[in-house]
């Protein structure tokens, strides 16, 4: 991000001092965090960017990063970046961006491994929620891009930066700048005996660009900044400025084919002869033969003159810090910006990260970027597109009129590329009636009863039945209120509501065992692995011994081996449920509904690798509920009726049938499944005869959906159970399936 290569000039030429971190606030760039954060995590601990994400482990990482910056007396204060720019300056960076994660995504699809990563889609949502639960830490969210606000409240509070974005390094920022990667080398605390009262520490190094002078003894460090421009950022690209570099290596004897860091310093040795401001753009000027030329135009709007004025000491205290926020806050993050078209719980709602980043982007620039992950190459659809009909019920929400209205332009992929497509907004609800959707800002009239109402019509039919038939058996099963911890219960029938409307929109057969194994991981939560995350279950001192017995193996990182090989069919799956929860929480944000509660605490406790561990072990036995009763043992695990019923429920609103070769039976799907098995058509069995799913009763079809519950590994003529990598599994041809609706 930023000045190509600049870091390495300033790393390669011992422009950093050794510094002690203690006492202090901490501006950090959260994007750039979350990225450097979870990739050092992911080469310590495993490649769960392979298994759509563990955010146990993640939510554990963040909490610790935290709580060490907390012991040393360092106050972090978080800004994001928001909704994309309106002005797509920077669209050209993100789609080159975009389109190497989407070859990343694909390498480690057809390698099956690979160090480098892509953060799982629910990275910058865990983040940010486990931030917001945090105490002593300030977080907000720009509207935009977040350089401006950081570089502001670093000024003004007289602190240093954390972030890798060289577009820092070029700034006159009176508390330096310490790179996110060098921080983390030597992330440990320690503690100085030298004075009276001994401080905790952290051991770095810091970057101040007076630095600059040891090699640049002439250059003005305000006129730094203008390197940005003349090199190429994330908004000047270098192509716009390739003239003007030649230019400038002609005039400071350096080959315009030399090396970036020959370039760089040639860049500096120029402005180095200059005394102010107007002096380099009357100069730029006469070299560019153009005074409305980008890179003139984009240093006259971003120049600036840095604060290098104020009381560090006042600032250290964290009520002083909130007082600032107070006094600064439409000034930092409204003013200038046209945003005065939203209700203001809705503004200050998004500024505080508790509703989507994606909001403005949608209603401003009618824009949309679906990030590349890792998953199933063999759909030509991203993981995204079970979403796709509650998207355009949010884009319709976020409309500005009923005439005319604008079709949001989505970047996802499409095969192995990165494709555009025009999608347009609902306008009204599909049902029988086709009632008006809403606007945005008609909302704040509607009663919470006309919202919720909304919010389940949204969501499709008999959704406020399961919602209330869910509530019904944990009142019916938990005896003594002991059983389950009630806190927990608003955010297990949020994640079963998102979970149904899942089942119901992938439009592909979803294999019966990863249903089972995500379903564990909902319903098991924090039992399910050994980190500090939440718990539904109570369960006592001795069982809980046990099921961390029966499931330590699943917690452990796959063995990608010639036998067993990796199925990116399983983490496509986990994706799609993840896309959806994105979608129905921020739905259920939009709407602002209070009687249906969603904090996010649950799903810090779902675990990709457990999920795809326990997929693939289910997919073996011929009898998977039997084996997952024997995972958390049986008659002894007094919430066993209450697994069963939420599973049975789970199943039965989900709309699809479940084509089986061989009989199902109990240990097979919950006995209180309500299934109906097809009458036999009087044809013989026919051995040599692949049977496919989509061969099915049309009336089946039409009640329960095209598509179904199957098994993870019985063949079809589509082959649309299977992973297109060869599954060295024993298979045999089956007799003709049965459907079961």
């Amino acid at each position: 991000m930023g000045i190509r290569g600049l870091s390495t000039y300033v790393r390669n030429n011992n422009m950093f001092e050794p510094y002690r971190l203690h006492d202090t606030p901490l501006v950090i760039d959260g994007l750039n965090l979350v990225h450097t954060l979870y990739f050092k995590f992911q080469r310590d601990n495993r490649n769960d960017h392979m298994y759509g994400g563990d955010y146990s482990l993640w939510t554990n990482c963040i909490r610790n990063f935290i709580s060490i910056l907390k012991c040393c007396s360092i106050t972090p204060i978080v800004i994001m970046d928001g909704s994309f720019d309106p002005s797509l300056t920077k669209f050209q960076t993100t789609l080159k961006r975009h389109k190497a994660s989407l070859n990343l995504a694909r390498r480690i699809y057809e390698n099956n491994f690979l160090n480098e990563g892509i953060c799982p889609l629910l990275n910058d949502y865990i983040f940010t929620q486990t931030l917001l639960k945090m105490k002593g830490v300030f977080f907000y969210r720009a509207i935009y891009e977040a350089d401006d606000v950081i570089y502001q409240v670093a000024s003004d509070l007289q602190c240093p930066i954390l972030s890798n974005d060289s577009d820092f390094l070029v700034e006159n920022l009176p508390g330096g700048v310490i790179p996110i990667d060098i921080l983390l080398e030597h992330f440990h605390i320690s503690t100085c005996d030298e004075t009276s009262p001994s401080y905790k520490y952290i051991y770095c190094s810091i970057y101040r660009i007076r630095f600059l002078k040891r090699t640049f003894p002439t250059v003005q460090l305000e006129l730094i900044q203008i390197c940005s421009a003349i090199l190429g950022n994330d908004y000047i690209d270098s192509e716009a400025s390739s003239y003007l570099l030649l230019k400038i290596s002609k005039l400071m004897d350096v080959h315009s084919k030399s090396n970036r860091q020959n370039l760089i310093k040639s860049v500096l040795n120029w402005i180095s002869r200059f005394d102010s401001y107007q002096l380099i753009l009357n100069n730029l000027r006469k070299h560019l033969h153009n005074p409305e030329h980008e890179l003139i135009k984009y240093i006259e709007n971003n120049f600036h003159i840095s604060n290098i004025d104020g009381d560090m000491e006042k600032m250290k205290k964290n009520d002083n810090i909130e007082q600032y926020f107070k006094e600064n806050y439409t000034k930092l993050f409204i003013s200038k910006k046209k945003i005065t078209d939203l209700p203001q719980w809705m503004i200050d709602s998004f500024i505080c990260g508790k509703i989507s980043n994606r909001i403005f982007s949608i209603r401003h620039a009618h824009f949309e970027w679906m990030r590349p992950l890792v998953e199933d190459f063999t759909f030509e659809q991203p993981s995204y597109e079970c979403s796709y009909d509650l998207c355009r019920y949010i884009y319709g929400l976020l409309r500005t009129s009923n005439k005319n209205v604008p079709n949001i332009k989505r970047y996802a992929r499409r095969g192995t590329n990165v494709v555009y497509e025009r999608v347009s907004p609902y306008i009204e609800i599909i049902d029988i009636d086709h009632n008006p959707l809403p606007m945005i800002d008609q909302i704040d009239s509607m009663s919470q009863c006309d919202r919720s109402k909304l919010f389940f019509q949204i969501m499709g039919s008999n959704m406020k039945k399961f919602y209330d038939e869910i509530d019904q058996i944990i009142i019916e099963e938990n005896r003594n209120d002991t059983m389950i911890d009630t806190s927990m219960v608003d955010q297990l029938k949020f994640l079963l509501l998102v979970f149904v409307y899942y089942l119901r929109n992938f439009s592909h057969h979803i294999w019966l065992e990863f249903v089972y194994a995500l379903f564990f991981n909902i319903v098991l939560s924090g039992n399910c692995c050994t980190e500090t995350v939440p718990k539904l279950f109570n369960i006592d001192h001795e069982r809980k011994r046990i099921l961390n017995d029966n499931l330590k193996k699943l917690n452990n990182t796959p063995i990608i081996t010639n036998t067993k090989v990796y199925m990116p069919r399983v983490v496509h799956l986990y994706n799609c449920f993840q896309a959806c929860f994105l979608n129905v929480s921020f739905l259920h944000d939009l709407l602002n509904v209070k009687s249906i509660r969603n904090d996010g605490t649950l799903v810090l406790a779902l675990k990709g690798t457990f999920i795809y561990n326990l997929t693939c072990d289910l997919a073996s036995r011929g009898k998977p509920l039997l084996h997952m009763h024997e995972l958390l043992g049986r008659q002894h695990f007094v919430q066993l009726g209450m697994f069963d019923k939420l599973l049975s429920a789970l199943l039965n609103y989900a709309q699809r049938s479940i084509v089986i070769n061989g009989i199902l039976d109990d240990d097979v799907i919950p006995n209180r499944y309500n299934i109906q098995q097809e009458d036999d058509d009087g044809d013989d069995d026919d051995e040599d005869e692949d049977v496919s799913p989509n061969e099915c009763d049309d009336a089946a079809a039409e009640q329960t959906g095209p598509f179904a519950f199957v098994r993870a590994f019985e063949v079809s003529k589509r082959k649309t159970h299977m992973n297109s990598q060869k599954l060295k599994v024993s298979k045999r041809k089956p007799k003709k399936g049965k459907r079961y609706n």
